[in-house]
């Protein structure tokens, strides 16, 4: 005899998490293209900043972290003005409090990004300015 079918509720929330992979994947992989390996060793000069270090992660930055949009639907939990790349030592600190990262409306991550680490404001690249 086989393995029974999954219910209904389960076929469902697969289904569910399947869309969810797929859009997020699209929008990771936009991130990715607009901020390389690190969006916060990119964006402050290497004499300034902590040195990258780590794997590339993606982060979800302020309003869009992942754990004030559970149950949200994707297209308002994953966006590229709600997320960035970072290498896994920044990432590590901007959870643990040691960077804070402001953008700018209406832009948000898409614009205009400034960093502070350890209560520090860091120059970023000017280019972001234009």
């Amino acid at each position: 005899m086989g393995k029974k079918r999954p219910g209904i509720t389960a076929r469902l929330r697969e289904a569910k998490a399947r869309k969810d992979r797929a859009y997020a994947a699209t929008v990771r992989d936009r991130v990715i293209e607009r901020d390389g390996h690190c969006r916060y060793g990119k964006d402050v000069a290497s004499h300034e900043r902590s040195e990258c270090r780590g794997p590339s992660e993606w982060a979800h930055i302020n309003d869009w972290q992942r754990f004030k949009t559970r149950g949200r639907p994707p297209e308002r939990r994953h966006a590229t003005q709600g997320s960035m790349m970072l290498c896994q030592r920044h990432h590590e600190l901007y959870d643990d409090g040691h960077i804070e990262i402001d953008y700018w409306e209406p832009h948000y991550c898409d614009g205009h990004v400034s960093y502070w680490e350890n209560g520090r404001l860091m120059r970023t690249n000017p280019e972001w300015w234009l």
